[in-house]
């Protein structure tokens, strides 16, 4: 972060337009994913079906639980939570807002036959991935789920993955208790949730080894 404020102006305005560009993609992939119908990703779910529980738009529903993560985020660290880390509140209602927007935006999509929603929720993937690689070029604050991963990995010494893993089975685990509890029918989580589980992982990797260098070119160019 601090090396991210020390760049020269051109440099830092191109970085923040990859960053809030890459959140706009993520959105509009979950804002895709819904539409297919086949389930959304681990981290999606939770803030998807309370948003369906509480007739909540999707933005709100996901800005609130990103809060809760900032907030334990500041209790696992302590000391060791920047000031500047609440800025995440910033970002989380941006991405919100991006959310909101793209779920609007793609409102007039209604597939119907499997192989077209299977198809759509494959796309929704690949745009999720690309959204990630691309909001997180910029090395600047991470969105509030990956900073809680980030949080419980400073503090645990386990690998960032290993505990991204453990997370997404959490997410899991605790949207599957919501549903049961709040009857509301078994939304939000089908094969596409454990499609995403399994290689969404594998997907950011292929596509980082591409991407990257372009993303660093890209920023590079305006010194």
């Amino acid at each position: 972060m601090n090396h991210f404020l020390k760049t020269s102006p051109l440099i830092v305005i191109r970085k923040l337009f990859l960053y809030f560009f890459g959140m706009f993609l993520l959105s509009l992939g979950i804002a895709l994913s819904i539409k297919a119908g086949l389930g959304v990703s681990p981290t999606t779910s939770f803030p998807y079906v309370l948003s369906q529980v509480m007739s909540f738009d999707i933005g709100l529903a996901t800005t609130l639980v990103f809060t809760i993560y900032i907030v334990v985020q500041a209790i696992i660290l302590r000391d060791e939570f920047h000031h500047i880390n609440w800025l995440q509140l910033f970002v989380a209602s941006v991405f919100g807002g991006f959310l909101s927007f793209s779920n609007n935006l793609v409102n007039f999509i209604s597939p119907e036959l499997y192989a077209i929603r299977m198809a759509l929720f494959l796309f929704s993937m690949l745009l999720m991935a690309l959204g990630i690689i691309v909001y997180m070029s910029p090395n600047f604050l991470l969105q509030p789920p990956e900073g809680l991963v980030s949080a419980l990995a400073q503090k645990s010494g386990w690998e960032f993955g290993k505990i991204k893993l453990y997370f997404d089975n959490f997410s899991i685990a605790t949207t599957i208790i919501l549903i049961l509890f709040s009857g509301v029918g078994f939304i939000g989580i089908r094969e596409g949730t454990f499609i995403s589980a399994l290689v969404f992982g594998k997907v950011i990797s292929v596509l980082s080894k591409r991407i990257t260098p372009i993303l660093s070119a890209y920023c590079s160019a305006a010194n």
